[in-house]
C-alpha cells in the first residue's frame, strides 16, 4: 500500500504543480477519510475533500483508479498462495500397501499392479510396488479430481524380469490357489490408504489338484521371434502309461495348457481334463495323452488373427 500512496502521490504532484502555480497539493488518507495538502512558500493547509464539482471529479478519476488497480494487485498477490493450496487439492493420491505370502528375490522380480487404471497390462513399470520390507510392499499413485467416484479394479502379480510368454502366470489368488475375483475402491477426495493381503501367487504353492495320471512340463524356445519368448507345454500321462512303455496312445493337443489340469495354474478354474479322462478309462476307455500349450498374454491376438480381407 506504500507504493501505491507514493505513486498517488507523485500523480498529484505532477498534476496540481503545473495547473496552480507552484502550489503542491499532496492527497492524505487518514482515517479513511480523504484530505488534499495544499502547500506554498508562506502556507500549509489541510482540506478534507468532502463535496467538488464535476471537473475535479474527473481530475480524481484516475487517481482512484490507480488505487483499485493497486488493491487488486495486493489481491493477487494473496490469490497465489491459494493457486499453489489448490494445485495440492486438485489431486487425489491413493496408497496401496499390500502383504504378500513369499519372500522374493527383488534382483530377478517384482510386484505389479495390474487393473482397469492401466489396461490391465503386469508388465507396466508405473505400477510396481516398492519394497517396504521382507513381505510388504507399497505403491503411490496420483489420479486428477474428475476421477472422483471412479471405481478402481485391480489384481496383484509377481512377475519376473525375464518372463515374456504369459505376465499373468504368477498372479495372486486364494488360501488354495484358486481364481479370485478382482480387488477394487471407489476413489474419493484426498489422500486414502488402502491394506491388501495376498493369500497365494499362482505357481508358487508347491500343490496341485491333479487326481489322475502325471505332468511333465517343457519350456519350449521360440527363436524365430525377436523378443526371445518362451512356451509352457504341458504333457499330461494317463494313469498306467509307465507301466507299459510299448503301449502307443492317441495324442490330444489343447490350447491354454494352465486351464486343463490343475486349480493352482489355472486362470479360472481347471477345466478337468484329468478327471474326465481318468472317468472314462474306468468305463473301459484305453486312455489318451494330453499335449496343452500355455497362452500368453497376446492370448487374443494368438488365437484370434485378423485376417487378410
Amino acid at each position: 500500500m506504500n507504493y501505491c500512496r507514493v505513486i498517488y502521490h507523485s500523480f498529484a504532484y505532477n498534476y496540481f504543480k503545473n495547473s496552480h502555480h507552484g502550489q503542491l497539493f499532496i492527497l492524505h488518507f487518514e482515517r479513511s477519510r480523504l484530505f488534499v495538502i495544499v502547500l506554498n512558500m508562506n502556507t500549509t493547509k489541510k482540506t478534507l475533500i468532502i463535496s467538488q464539482p464535476l471537473k475535479r471529479m474527473i481530475i480524481f478519476f484516475p487517481l482512484l483508479t490507480l488505487l483499485s488497480g493497486c488493491a487488486s494487485r495486493t489481491n493477487s498477490s494473496t490469490s497465489v498462495s491459494d493457486i499453489s493450496t489448490s494445485e495440492e487439492l486438485s489431486i487425489i493420491s491413493l496408497i496401496l500397501n499390500v502383504n504378500i505370502p513369499i519372500d522374493i528375490d527383488d534382483a530377478t522380480s517384482s510386484i505389479k499392479i495390474a487393473g482397469n487404471m492401466n489396461a490391465w497390462n503386469p508388465l507396466d513399470g508405473d505400477y510396481q510396488a516398492q519394497k517396504v520390507d521382507e513381505y510388504n510392499y507399497s505403491l503411490r499413485l496420483e489420479f486428477p479430481l474428475s476421477d472422483i467416484g471412479l471405481r478402481l479394479e485391480y489384481k496383484y502379480v509377481l512377475v519376473y524380469n525375464d518372463q515374456t510368454d504369459n505376465p499373468w502366470a504368477n498372479v495372486e489368488g486364494g488360501p488354495t490357489g484358486n481364481e479370485i475375483a478382482n480387488r477394487h475402491h471407489k476413489l474419493i477426495k484426498g489422500e486414502q490408504t488402502v491394506n491388501d493381503i495376498v493369500s497365494s501367487f499362482k505357481n508358487h504353492l508347491n500343490q496341485s489338484s491333479l487326481t489322475r495320471g502325471r505332468i511333465v512340463k517343457v519350456i519350449l524356445d521360440m527363436p524365430q521371434y525377436n523378443d526371445s519368448r518362451k512356451r509352457t507345454i504341458r504333457i499330461w500321462l494317463p494313469d498306467g502309461y509307465d507301466v507299459n512303455s510299448n503301449k502307443r496312445y492317441p495324442v490330444i493337443y489343447m490350447h491354454d495348457g494352465q486351464n486343463l489340469f490343475d486349480d493352482y495354474t489355472s486362470f479360472s478354474g481347471e477345466w478337468k481334463i484329468d478327471e474326465s479322462i481318468g472317468t472314462m478309462m474306468d468305463g473301459g476307455y484305453e486312455g489318451t495323452i494330453v499335449v496343452g500349450i500355455d497362452n500368453s498374454s497376446d492370448r487374443l491376438n494368438e488365437y484370434s488373427p485378423a485376417w487378410p480381407r
